[in-house]
């Protein structure tokens, strides 16, 4: 049961009104590029930027590469077009002309999310969390056929192989919308896909549209003009007070201000007036409705905020507020009371939750259940039902290599009611997927992702089975190494390798091979010792334009989370460093002061490493000789954690003077940077590493400190 009652100022606040919320369209354009050439100012809020002048106003078009001249990075950028609002919809309209005398490469990406600093990757897109990028890869490297290819938070989602007309003055029509119903996108008169999900893409506040192209050592012009594009903020939900609007009781992802995840619930006020709720209660027992008292805080119209249900009782108004109680896992009461101490604002009688799966109300409509995203202090969104998730998908058999052909039989499921749906383009099973009904027949590299839904509750847990074909060749190679196999699903990741670019993490299916303790030999063929997906780009800065290259990788599960793993014995965690030691041909120079930092330090004195041979498939055909990359160096990254660098837990949250004094980690590095700054007397240039980012409390302990060591010294 859930009720919501009006709020009333000791007897009454105010009268609960039916409010419309009425939001204007964003826009910009029609833009023709009617000004001067060489204009990089357009005066109306927008940049136009290049690493080397490139991108300009010519001949009354955007120019954003020119044929002839490589190595180009460049940008435009449009301004937020409905300033602290989230987008429901979006359309981008333009005219689009490339030409080569040449080669054609690399391509351009249209972007909307929250767009970082820099030119971004070209075809690569900006590194954009829960973004949406739609990229024109023009490059054909022999294997990664040129294409428009579509990337939801990172991962691609749709590829469309395209003859690219390369004439000049040969103008072709784009049009991308995108709503709730998904991504519309229509190139040169050519629907390519309608109501494309874009599971991954979450629109919010301070979105914006932008362009990134690029050149490497082929070349081309990309011209645009006649540039719309129009955004539809989300109308604001009225509730006429506020209201608790979600809450999680089994919480493992958000982290309070000491870095702990207890129990929280978000507060919404959906009125357009400020409501101070100095008096109201909070209370999870209703025969005691003035268990905790909120402070004196201020919550702006349409504002979230969220209160940890932890037991820690805190309430001082300027910091992070706990109650002193909390939420009931097996089910319960849950009310937020009006000062005079009986009057119910919102309430809920509940019954059992799930880890990380919110309880609460959706949409203008408000209806009320189980949501399978959490939301903190942001608009509830998402898949919501009566009922908590559906079991889990079981397959017959762990993922892996094969030869010639294989299968892969997905078991039956407890529920009489419950179907399997699936997907093999890498995309999350949705309720419109195909519904598997037999075992599939197996001939090539493929990826099977299914989840089970059954009627009236979430859908289950997503499930992946990756199968990497062996061509003929590499069936019998065997190693007095261990044997690393990552495939890219034909996503050639080293394209990406700009070190002033951003790098996405790709995904990648990776299988690790160890060695067969009777012979101490690895074969391809062996029962792997791990398997799974992740995520990989090209590391390093001078490193990243040898020929060849190391990579950053990370372990996922299926909803593209951080999942701790062991590799070849090494302590369980995510993040690991495939190292190339190329400019090394001894390749023993960064093993062996690893190995010795160990001896003399310790578990913590320098990474674990392992010598292995690495396999990188990136154009989506069988594993072959052709993709052996040589020797490596798998190891760990230098990352806060007991079996790493054992340094205490510090969130960005934490301001308590008594708990910033640890644990960091920072460095002297070359940029990109995080947070970089200069000592106060030699200017040696650092920069954050663990946290990322540090909020100005932790920033001023923290340089002061290290200017204090300097100074001493």
């Amino acid at each position: 049961m859930h009720r919501y009652f009006p709020l009333v100022h000791p007897f009454v606040w105010f009268l609960r009104l039916a409010l419309v919320a009425v939001a204007s369209a964003g826009s910009y354009g029609p833009q023709n590029f009617t000004v001067a050439d060489d204009t990089t100012d357009l005066g109306d809020g927008t940049a136009i930027d290049s690493n080397i002048g490139v991108a300009s106003v010519q001949g009354n078009y955007l120019r954003l590469t020119q044929d002839g001249v490589g190595g180009t990075a460049s940008s435009f950028k449009l301004s937020d077009l409905d300033p602290g609002q989230e987008a429901e919809a979006f359309s981008i309209s333009f005219n689009l002309r490339m030409s080569t005398e040449g080669t054609p490469a690399d391509g351009f990406s249209v972007n909307f999310g929250a767009v970082p600093d820099g030119n971004g990757g070209g075809e690569g897109g900006f590194a954009m969390p829960d973004g949406l990028f739609v990229a024109w890869d023009t490059y054909n490297n022999g294997g990664d056929t040129p294409s428009i290819e579509v990337f939801s938070d990172g991962v691609s989602i749709a590829n469309f192989p395209q003859t690219f007309s390369l004439v000049h003055n040969a103008w072709v029509p784009v049009s991308i919308h995108w709503d709730a119903a998904g991504l519309d996108l229509t190139y040169n008169g050519t629907v390519l896909t309608t109501d494309l999900a874009a599971t991954g893409f979450v629109p919010g506040a301070g979105n914006t549209v932008a362009f990134s192209a690029r050149t490497g050592g082929a070349t081309q012009d990309i011209f645009i003009d006649t540039l719309e594009v129009v955004t539809v903020p989300e109308v604001p939900i009225a509730t006429g007070g506020v209201m608790i609007s979600e809450f999680v009781a089994d919480n493992t992802t958000l982290d309070d201000e000491e870095c702990d995840t207890p129990d929280w619930l978000e507060l919404y006020n959906g009125h357009n007036a400020s409501i101070d709720l100095s008096g109201c209660y909070l209370t999870d027992d209703p025969a005691n409705k003035t268990l905790w008292s909120l402070p004196s805080v201020t919550m702006s119209p349409f504002q979230y905020r969220v209160v940890y249900a932890s037991g820690k009782d805190r309430g001082d108004p300027s910091g992070q507020l706990h109650t002193n109680f909390t939420i009931a896992k097996s089910g319960g009461y849950l009310a937020l009371i009006a000062p005079d101490g009986t009057t119910v604002l919102s309430e809920y009688t509940y019954g059992p939750q799930a880890e990380d799966i919110a309880y609460g109300e959706l949409g203008s409509d408000r209806t009320l259940g189980y949501l399978e995203t959490p939301t903190p202090e942001s608009k509830n969104r998402g898949l919501q039902a009566n009922g908590l998730p559906a079991e889990s998908v079981q397959f017959d058999r762990p993922g892996g290599i094969f030869v010639g052909s294989t299968t892969l039989t997905i078991l039956p499921t407890e529920s009489a009611t419950a179907v399997v749906r699936y997907t093999t383009n890498g995309t999350v099973p949705n309720q419109d997927s195909s519904i598997y009904t037999s075992p599939f027949s197996i001939t090539e590299t493929t990826t099977v992702r299914a989840r089970v839904f059954d009627t009236g509750r979430l859908p289950g847990e997503i499930k992946s089975r990756t199968l990497i074909e062996l061509a003929a060749d590499v069936e019998n190679f065997n190693s007095a190494l261990p044997i690393i196999v990552a495939d890219s699903a034909g996503v050639n990741i080293d394209l990406a390798s700009n070190p002033s670019a951003p790098r996405p993490f790709r995904n990648v299916y990776t299988v690790v091979i160890d060695r067969d303790p009777l012979d101490d030999l690895a074969r391809m063929t062996t029962v792997p010792d791990f398997t799974g997906r992740g995520g990989m780009h090209v590391r390093g800065q001078s490193s990243s334009g040898f020929p060849k290259k190391q990579y950053a990788w990370e372990t996922w599960n299926n909803e593209d989370e951080d999942k701790d793993v062991s590799i070849l014995g090494m302590p369980r965690e995510s993040d690991w460093i495939l190292h190339a030691p190329y400019s090394d041909k001894t390749l023993l120079r960064n093993m062996l002061v690893y190995e010795l930092a160990r001896d003399l330090y310790g578990d913590g004195g320098g990474m674990r490493a392992r010598f292995v041979e690495l396999f990188m498939n990136v154009d989506g055909d069988a594993v072959s000789m052709s993709d052996y990359r040589g020797v490596y160096v798998v190891m760990e990254k230098i990352k806060r954690d007991g079996d790493r660098v054992d340094v205490e837990k510090l969130c960005d949250k934490v301001t308590d003077p008594a708990l910033i004094t640890g644990g960091y980690i920072f460095k002297k590095d070359k940029p990109p940077h995080s947070q970089p700054w200069s000592t106060a007397i030699e200017g040696v240039p650092l920069d954050t590493h663990v946290p990322n980012q540090l909020n100005a409390a932790q920033f001023g302990y923290l340089s002061s400190y290290v200017n204090s060591f300097e100074s001493a010294l």
